[in-house]
């Protein structure tokens, strides 16, 4: 009977340590995750049109240099959930979730938004910008 006891009393000590692990692996994922998004993130590809134009190229066409092209296009995500998005040179306070990304003035609008691995991609109907931290 001691036997049987000692037992279970070794196996639930077991499980209970593998659960604190379980939990600990989870809370580092999701704390690594969220402080990794936090950051500044640099647009590096634009599509429109069926036209894929590179970081220079956008710097082209809006007509500064490379290191000039932050001032205009630029994402800051600044905690979960809330981003502030450079779009020609104004700064919008945004919101966002797994799959969509929205101006906290108008929350109807909404473009599709992933964010993973440093790298952001926003796309509205009409173009797709791809930002990397």
């Amino acid at each position: 009977m001691k036997k049987i006891l000692c037992i279970a009393l070794a196996l639930i000590l077991m499980l209970s340590l593998s659960a604190c692990n379980v939990v600990g692996i989870f809370t580092r994922l999701l704390t690594s995750s969220t402080e990794s998004a936090v950051g500044t993130y640099r647009v590096t590809r634009m599509e429109m049109d069926g036209e894929t134009l590179d970081r220079a190229a956008i710097a082209e066409q809006v007509g500064v240099s490379e290191d000039e092209l932050d001032d205009y296009i630029l994402l800051v995500i600044t905690e979960e959930g809330s981003a502030l998005l450079t779009l020609a040179g104004i700064e919008n306070e945004m919101s966002y979730d797994d799959s969509s990304i929205w101006p906290l003035e108008y929350p109807d609008e909404k473009a599709d938004f992933s964010l993973r691995n440093g790298k952001a991609i926003i796309a509205p109907e009409t173009y797709t910008l791809t930002f990397e931290k």
